[in-house]
């Protein structure tokens, strides 16, 4: 009424334009459209629309992230994120090509272009059986008993079943899985199924043992706590986005640490006195250098020094 003419034509069907409405919404339309603009140019020039790329498995997203990332986004909602599934190594390529802002990795890395500024989380390895193999969770077994029954293990070019199989040469233990698996997942609804003892971080089975569809089977020495490192492209230039994310996520692990007070141990992969050198500047409990110190890669000796 106000305008003097009618704009909607309402059917049965819905509601359309007339000619005025036509007319009508073709000039507000431009004004719209400059609006837009006027806003763009204000994302461009005062709150830079900006793209954090992140790197990690998809188990350390779901079981290590997920918080730090939903509290990121509330915090910073105009920055774009994406997630990037990759393994270890392949998050490594990205941050060097720059195709990647910051990863998150198994520790220890040996490249110089890499830094290593902080632990994200930290992970138990363990051995868990279904019914069939629930009298082992009775009383603590030798580790060297798990060669004994079939063992599930993630494929071992990867650093977590490289982590377990190192710890246990170092320990006089030959471990070598009856079947491999490409996903934790995978490997753990296979234990559930009886198939045999399969070696995970506990972090990611708490939901198995809660329902009893899976039992720990603790074993003598226990496998060591490991961590997942925060990795970066060394020398590179952090934008501030980049920044406010590690703070978040270093905070949650710095907070975590304190109230668990755990003992964090490095291991699979440690293969030079690089290793060491970088993981002591991390302040970590220990690390495992059993297959290094057989071949001599690394002397015993030197390594305590530098550790020290």
């Amino acid at each position: 009424k106000q305008l003097g003419g009618k704009l909607f034509n309402r059917t049965g069907k819905g509601i359309t334009l007339t000619e005025n409405g036509k007319a009508l919404y073709s000039q507000v339309k431009s004004a719209l459209d400059i609006i837009k603009v006027a806003e763009d140019g204000f994302l461009t020039e005062g709150l830079p629309m900006e793209t954090l790329k992140i790197c990690a498995s998809d188990t350390v997203f779901n079981y290590c992230l997920m918080t730090a990332i939903k509290n990121y986004h509330e915090k910073f909602p105009q920055v774009k994120l994406q997630l990037i599934s990759c393994t270890s190594s392949e998050t490594i390529e990205r941050l060097k090509d720059g195709t990647a802002d910051v990863g998150f990795i198994n520790l220890p890395v040996s490249d110089d272009k890499i830094s290593i500024i902080g632990v994200a989380t930290t992970l138990h390895d363990g051995f868990f059986g279904g019914e069939r193999f629930k009298r082992l969770s009775e009383n603590k077994i030798p580790l060297a008993n798990i060669q004994e029954y079939p063992l599930l293990m993630l494929e071992t070019p990867t650093v977590t079943a490289s982590a377990v199989i190192d710890f246990a040469l170092g320990c006089g233990v030959h471990l070598y899985p009856e079947i491999e698996f490409g996903s934790l997942e995978l490997a753990c609804s296979s234990a559930v199924n009886d198939m045999g003892i399969v070696c995970i971080p506990i972090e990611f089975v708490q939901n198995e043992l809660a329902s009893a569809k899976l039992f720990e089977i603790k074993t003598e020495p226990q496998l060591p706590a490991r961590a997942i490192g925060i990795a970066v492209k060394k020398d590179g230039n952090r934008s501030k986005e980049v920044d406010e994310f590690l703070n978040l996520v270093i905070d949650g692990y710095e907070k975590l640490y304190k109230e668990l007070d755990i003992d964090v141990i490095a291991s699979g992969g440690v293969s030079s006195m690089e290793d060491i050198e970088r993981l002591a500047k991390l302040n970590l409990y220990g690390a495992i250098i059993g297959k290094a110190y057989y071949t001599g890669a690394i002397d015993l000796k030197e390594a305590i020094e530098v550790a020290k």
